[in-house]
Parts: structure tokens; sequence; C-alpha cells
């Protein structure tokens, strides 16, 4: 993943309509894209609420939905991933990195949680900061209650 020092080039809209990523997304994907990029462009903050907006043409709760489903799309991601400069790699371990720290806020240390750390840890050179689990906030209420 770039460091936050690195500055990335990032990849202009009319590179990625050339790239095959940006040809199999939908019009109304491609609409979403094309108004997220030029939301980031124009005002320095990429919005996707505005994007779902004029894509879809809807609003509200339903647009904020819709952009957190839009953001998670693969194939979306893949085109955002190369505006940014981004690698599939950087991509999928960004994920990695999110579903482990939820992992572990749950208090679960599976082995393929153990698994994941391990993995992420070697790929990125960088540990993933542990998290205590959920359950300490039950045991002290139950200490107050015997208190």
């Amino acid at each position: 993943m770039p460091s936050t020092n690195q500055i990335t080039q990032r990849m202009s809209l009319a590179e990625l309509k050339s790239r095959a990523e940006w040809q199999i997304l939908t019009d109304k994907q491609k609409f979403f894209v094309q108004s997220y990029i030029a939301s980031g462009i124009d005002t320095g903050t990429y919005d996707a609420q505005f994007a779902v907006q004029s894509a879809y043409d809807t609003a509200g709760k339903t647009a904020v939905i819709l952009s957190y489903e839009l953001l998670a799309n693969r194939k979306i991601q893949r085109v955002l991933d190369l505006h940014f400069g981004h690698t599939e790699m950087d991509s999928l371990l960004a994920d990695l990195a999110k579903a482990i720290k939820q992992s572990l806020r749950k208090g679960e240390l599976t082995d393929a949680t153990a698994t994941a750390i391990k993995f992420f840890e070697k790929h990125t050179r960088r540990q993933i900061p542990k998290s205590k689990p959920s359950s300490s906030k039950k045991s002290k209420k139950s200490k107050r209650k015997t208190s």
C-alpha cells in the first residue's frame, strides 16, 4: 500500500475510459465512477453520494446505501484503483485488514484470522493493531452488580 508520504499520480478519466476494466462496467456504473472522479477533481473531495444522485437519480438514505454498495463493487473498485494508482494487491490487502480488525473487535481469533494476520504482516511488513475483545464491557457491568 502506498505510504502516506508517497504522492501517487492519478490516472485521468480519459485514460480510464480506454481500459478494459472500464468497458465491463454498466452505463450507470460508468456514470457513477465518472461523477465520483469529477467531484474529486473539481472539489478535492470524492463524493460518492453526489455520484449516486447523478447516476441513479436517487437521494437520501437510498443514495447513502447505494454509494456504499457501489464502492464495494469489485469492478468499480478496480477502476478506482487504477485512478488512484493502487494495485489489485493494495486493494485486497486493505480489504483483508478491515476483515481482520472486524474479527478481532468481535473477540474472534480463529485459525483463519491468525493465518490472515500472518499473510497481511508478511506482505505489508506492518502489524495489525490488536483490538481488545468486546466482552470486557460485560465483565465491568457484572463487577458493578456484585459489588
